[in-house]
């Protein structure tokens, strides 16, 4: 698994680790069929934070790179924040003007290295 893989084909990979068909996968992340065959063709965007977070807890295999990885290749796709870390930051919303120094810092860091 790799992060240049699209989302179907990452959590179809992910799925045969776990030692699941797709039909209990499905089923226990609470999904239709339907849907999920269009987000494993890659038909449809990854699912929404919730799902990705249910899918998370059924993939108990994935280590926690891969689970990350799970999480950036949906955000990519979705062009959005990672669900993860969309979660962290609603948890704890008080820290949310120290997270953004924190990235403004690193981005202006790496700009100056670029340059």
């Amino acid at each position: 698994m790799d992060i240049n893989m699209t989302f179907g084909d990452f959590l179809k990979e992910a799925i045969k680790k776990q030692g699941l068909t797709q039909q209990k996968f499905y089923e226990s992340v609470g999904i239709g069929k339907p849907y999920f065959y269009d987000i494993a063709s890659g038909k449809v965007c990854p699912p929404p934070a919730d799902v990705q977070m249910r899918m998370i807890n059924t993939l108990t295999k994935l280590t926690a790179d891969e689970k990350n990885m799970l999480f950036d290749i949906a955000s990519r796709e979705r062009k959005e924040v990672p669900a993860d870390i969309a979660k962290m930051l609603f948890d704890h919303p008080s820290d949310m003007t120290s997270v953004r120094k924190v990235l403004q810092a690193l981005l202006i860091t790496r700009s100056i290295r670029l340059n």
